[in-house]
């Protein structure tokens, strides 16, 4: 019983949402992105409720709003004049605007554990005739601050038989700073093994600049452009740093059908500056599938090619599928 004010206190579900039926329910607003709400209620359970069924939306709490003219705000929302708009109040002023015309909103929480976000996923498969057995996993970790985010993340594909064992896994750091709109600077340290492409070791520094020309409830399109220093450990012992170009297009679609479903992918080229002719293509395509709530049943498609890796007798392609569960906090 002593516990029960701190957790009412650490907890409080503050925020109301308004459906157009007039039912409401009060709630701790995680966040809004895809043309959903991922909210917390009273119960201590989180759902997922679309955009378009909710009539108001009432908080006390300061958002990032985006929008989907790529502007974006930092202010509170109150229940606007009529159903389907909000008041927002920002720098001492007020604007009504459409629900549907946000985007994304993002708390900005002073509790440091409550601005993570991130996903896991975890699968294997054993085949009893060719006895493999692969294993993957995938984490992200998001720290958001109001102009800023930080990632950390880290993905291993094991492929293991009587014959041989394949290893492609990653880990590494990045830092995106949000510019006006929709404009962003990455900067990202990425380690890197891929034992088919005879890497042992490889760490990447970048640096790029982007822009989403496309953002809003149903897809989001990003591209981006930098530089890339990528220093190489063959599976030889041999140690070669070069300097790349590099280009980076993602796209994001979302279908709330039943059940909900989520299509992301990017294609990535690496023209090496310091290399004469070496060129670099990472893609990856993502199927995701709503099981209930925050978690997914997922399928995802890689490709990497090289044409001069850094073992030279290493395949110059990979490619591989992968299948599991993916939970989203």
């Amino acid at each position: 019983m002593f516990l029960l004010p701190f957790l009412v206190k650490a907890n409080p579900k503050t925020d109301t949402l308004t459906f157009y039926n007039g039912e409401f329910i009060r709630c701790e607003i995680k966040s809004l992105a895809m043309g959903k709400i991922s909210a917390k209620t009273v119960n201590m359970s989180t759902v997922s409720i679309k955009l378009e069924k909710v009539a108001y939306i009432e908080s006390p709490i300061i958002f990032e709003i985006i929008f989907s003219n790529h502007s974006r705000i930092f202010g509170k929302l109150s229940k606007g004049s009529k159903p389907g708009t909000a008041t927002i109040n920002y720098n001492n002023l007020e604007m009504s605007v459409d629900l549907m015309t946000i985007v994304a909103l993002n708390p900005i929480r002073q509790n440091f554990f409550k601005r993570i976000t991130g996903n896991f996923d975890l699968g294997f498969s054993f085949v009893k005739g060719t006895n493999n057995l692969q294993f993957n996993y995938d984490l992200k970790l998001n720290y958001r601050i109001r102009q800023s985010k930080h990632q950390i993340t880290a993905n291993s594909i094991i492929s293991d038989n009587d014959a041989s064992r394949t290893v492609k896994q990653e880990a590494g750091y990045g830092y995106t700073r949000f510019l006006r709109k929709d404009n962003f600077a990455n900067f990202a340290i990425m380690w890197q093994e891929n034992t088919e492409l005879g890497i042992q070791n490889r760490i990447l520094l970048l640096a790029s600049y982007g822009i989403s020309p496309i953002r809003n409830n149903f897809n989001v399109l990003a591209v981006s452009a930098g530089f890339v220093s990528n220093t190489e450990q063959s599976q030889t012992d041999t140690l070669n740093t070069n300097l790349e170009a590099n280009l980076r297009i993602g796209y994001d679609l979302f279908s709330f059908s039943s059940p909900d479903i989520i299509i992301s992918t990017y294609v990535s080229p690496f023209l090496s500056l310091t290399e004469k002719g070496r060129f670099r293509f990472d893609s990856n395509f993502q199927i995701k599938w709503e099981i209930f709530n925050d978690f997914y049943f997922k399928t995802t498609y890689y490709y990497n090619a090289d044409t001069n890796p850094p073992t030279s007798t290493a395949s110059t392609f990979d490619y591989g599928l992968t299948i599991g569960i993916s939970y989203t906090f």
